[in-house]
């Protein structure tokens, strides 16, 4: 009778001790998300490579964000977050969001992203704040046409009002 209680508990704890804590470390993806900015003392080819390395921080991050919601459950992130010890992950999420936004507009508005954006705000789990400021803010300069569908699209399902629609200005590509 004790062999299978002494295999249980050997397979137990070499299961347990297997598995990592994947908690993201959100201050760290938001301080990286604030690197390689311009700097005038820098040459034009030197802050076009540290705009490139930004870009890529940015699709980096979010991946890794993505990733960790898919297999863990997305995080809770509310305004309310703000100033509590849980800040760095709202300023992570909203800097990503907006950030995304901007510079990768075929992936935010592709309809996995729509969808996955969509659960959360539904689940009550993303304040669709954050994603009322990353279109408020990264709507600004030309967006190409093809996204107008898929826009129109997210700002329903992510109850967001549909009048948000004229903030964006559009552009043949």
């Amino acid at each position: 009778m004790k062999y299978p209680a002494i295999i249980f508990f050997f397979i137990t704890l070499i299961d347990c001790s297997s598995q990592k804590d994947m908690s993201l470390d959100y201050c760290t993806m938001y301080k990286s998300d604030q690197s390689h900015l311009y700097s005038p003392a820098m040459t034009d080819a030197e802050n076009m490579q540290n705009l490139k390395k930004r870009k890529q921080v940015f699709i980096d991050n979010y991946i890794a964000f993505k990733n960790y919601a898919n297999a863990y459950g997305f995080p809770l992130i509310k305004d309310e977050m703000v100033e509590t010890s849980d800040s760095c992950k709202y300023y992570f999420c909203m800097a990503t969001l907006i950030h995304m936004h901007q510079t990768q507009p075929k992936l935010f508005y592709s309809d996995d992203n729509i969808q996955f954006l969509h659960n959360a705000v539904k689940a009550k789990l993303l304040g669709n704040s954050l994603l009322y400021t990353a279109i408020k803010i990264g709507s600004h300069g030309k967006t190409c046409i093809d996204f107008r569908e898929a826009i129109i699209k997210a700002l329903a399902l992510w109850e967001l009002e549909a009048s948000m629609i004229d903030l964006f200005d559009f552009k043949d590509c």
